[in-house]
């Protein structure tokens, strides 16, 4: 197989099995107003259980180096998927908030792997001349799978109640293993040559890559904010808007709708207008993010009931804006932090720089799942959108060291 053809199947691999990875998250979101008033589960039992998948998440994004090491880069992938499934479908059998808890933090575990690991190998593939572009289209699985997720999960939940959301979403999810253990490349190195690549594994912390601290704190924030949004939109469709479960679930997907828009037209400007320099279009975009978040404040607080199509078109912004810095910031900025410091030879630092912003990044995310209720029970849904719009102005300061 030719070089183009391997990154061409590459692309389309990766690109629809990540999206198919947004059922291991999506699915308790859509189902929390049901838990919640048919199961009996608490606002604050559901906030930690999104808190335990965020939480081992990131535990296992920061501990990726070591699972590299021990595995290397194909086993963590199809085991991903197979595992992160499984117990995606454990969910449903679990009768209490400490069991499905349990689930849901394994499959936040098992999970872990999949982005750093693809967005490394799609960095390696793509010619530099439109990797933004490449990534930026990529970047839009994410948006596409939260959209399916979302809307076969109301599909189930409306017609066979919330554990089918979870047996459905786990068996899509590890239908992938056998697929990518199908698909992916192997590599083989001779033993001289992974002594050698151990050896230069020990030789710069990822901390000392000029712009990788600025770029973990600005993807802390950024995840903060979309995982916020993630895993309360529904609820807040529905209990503050007064949707249906189902029409919750689904007008949800409107930010990943916007996002998937986002996400590769911010690649296309940035080849185009900005050469390439995908950190100053997401500092840009940051900027954009929490203008929307202000302006979704200063509409809501000034009607008494807002309509619906107010808050939809807000949902749908501020996904079109805030899909740009966090595929960029999550996905290809290691390899790119790397590149431009010219410590391209040390074969393992790409890997190492990805997980650490990653796990940041999911540090936000577990962050979002402590504040958010305390958020909401003092000061509001609407002083929990200005927050949000604090954070991302921050996070675009904060790339200014990496432009």
């Amino acid at each position: 197989m030719s070089s183009r053809s391997q990154a061409l199947l590459i692309f389309a691999v990766t690109y629809v099995a990540y999206g198919a990875m947004y059922f291991a998250r999506k699915p308790f979101s859509v189902v929390k107003g049901t838990l919640e008033s048919e199961v009996g589960i608490s606002r604050d039992a559901l906030a930690l259980i999104d808190s335990a998948l965020l939480a081992m998440y990131a535990i296992g994004q920061l501990s990726l180096g070591v699972t590299v090491k021990a595995l290397g880069s194909h086993a963590p992938l199809v085991l991903s998927f197979l595992f992160a499934g499984a117990f995606t479908a454990a969910v449903g059998l679990a009768d209490s908030a400490i069991l499905m808890g349990l689930f849901w933090g394994l499959s936040g575990l098992t999970a872990a792997a999949a982005n750093p690991l693809f967005c490394i190998m799609l960095a390696e593939t793509l010619p530099v001349s439109i990797r933004a572009t490449a990534l930026g289209v990529w970047s839009s699985c994410q948006q596409l799978g939260g959209i399916s997720a979302n809307v076969v999960s109301a599909m189930m939940l409306a017609r066979y109640g919330w554990r089918s959301v979870f047996f459905t979403a786990g068996a899509v999810v590890a239908a992938f293993a056998p697929l990518l253990l199908a698909a992916m490349p192997r590599r083989s190195e001779s033993g001289g040559a992974a002594q050698e690549t151990q050896k230069k594994a020990c030789g710069t912390p990822w901390y000392k890559v000029p712009g990788a601290v600025s770029v973990a704190v600005s993807y802390t924030l950024v995840k903060m904010a979309r995982y916020c949004l993630m895993f309360w939109l529904p609820y807040f469709l529905a209990r503050r808007v007064g949707m249906s479960a189902m029409r919750a679930g689904s007008a949800s997907a409107m930010l990943d709708l916007g996002g998937m828009v986002g996400a590769v037209l911010t690649g296309i400007a940035c080849d185009k207008f900005y050469g390439g320099a995908t950190f100053a279009i997401s500092r840009h975009l940051c900027f954009g993010t929490a203008v929307g978040f202000f302006c979704w404040t200063a509409a809501s607080a000034s009607m008494a009931q807002p309509p619906e199509s107010m808050h939809l078109l807000a949902i749908l912004l501020v996904g079109f804006c805030i899909a740009g810095p966090d595929g960029v910031l999550g996905g290809g900025s290691a390899r790119m932090l790397v590149e431009y410091a010219g410590m391209q030879d040390d074969p393992t630092l790409a890997a190492s720089v990805s997980a650490m912003i990653n796990g940041c990044g999911s540090v936000g995310a577990v962050l979002q799942g402590i504040l958010t209720t305390k958020l909401v029970e003092t000061a509001g849904w609407d002083g929990l959108f200005l927050t949000l719009a604090c954070a991302l102005l921050l996070a675009g300061i904060m790339l200014r060291s990496a432009v």
